[in-house]
């Protein structure tokens, strides 16, 4: 997680830099009353990469157990992202001494979004990746051998990608202790569960 709030920290502060050079640099024929000085934005960018952290957290976008998929982490990234921005544009209107092209604002929430957007993706393909060869895949219990614990077995161990192997099954039927399905065996009674796990 340490790794991945660094990472956005870089990206946030590369977005706003590069927006800067592009509403000044590039869209010219939009004539700014003044360029502000490089400098200022770069004293200013510390403020705003703590107030788009805390934004993401509070998005959770630092909890990796809280998304089954890629789509639903791009999904919470943009909710994030607009998030931070407006909260930007809206501190730029009520404080005018923290002064800030709103155009700025707008290019760097784009290229934000394209950055830690790539970013994401990059860490979920890795994950499945190493997952696939077998690296930080964790040991699972599943509580009951029924038709539900049955196909939720096959489901984990059709899809490696998930990152969990099941080692066996509890079950308080005493006629299904000892049994195996889908080569996985029932290893006791739930309320056997903490010895079996020990």
């Amino acid at each position: 997680m340490l790794l991945k709030i660094v990472l956005d920290a870089i990206l946030i502060n590369l977005s706003f830099i590069l927006a800067y050079f592009f509403r000044f640099r590039v869209l010219l024929f939009i004539t700014p009353g003044s360029i502000p000085i490089f400098e200022e934005y770069l004293n200013v960018l510390i403020f705003i990469t703590l107030v788009w952290l805390a934004i993401f957290k509070i998005a959770g976008l630092y909890e990796e157990k809280k998304f089954t998929s890629l789509i639903d982490e791009v999904a919470a990234l943009l909710m994030g992202v607009t998030l931070a921005s407006l909260i930007l544009l809206g501190l730029l209107f009520l404080y005018r001494e923290f002064w800030f092209s709103r155009l700025v604002v707008v290019n760097a929430w784009l290229i934000a979004l394209l950055l830690l957007g790539l970013l994401r993706i990059v860490f979920f393909e890795s994950r499945r990746i190493m997952r696939l060869k077998g690296w930080g895949v964790k040991k699972t219990l599943i509580l009951g051998a029924g038709e539900m614990g049955k196909i939720l077995a096959l489901k984990i161990a059709q899809d490696k990608s998930l990152g969990y192997k099941t080692v066996g099954f509890l079950d308080d039927d005493p006629a299904k202790i000892g049994k195996s399905y889908h080569g996985i065996p029932v290893l006791g009674k739930l309320s056997e569960a903490r010895e079996i796990i020990e």
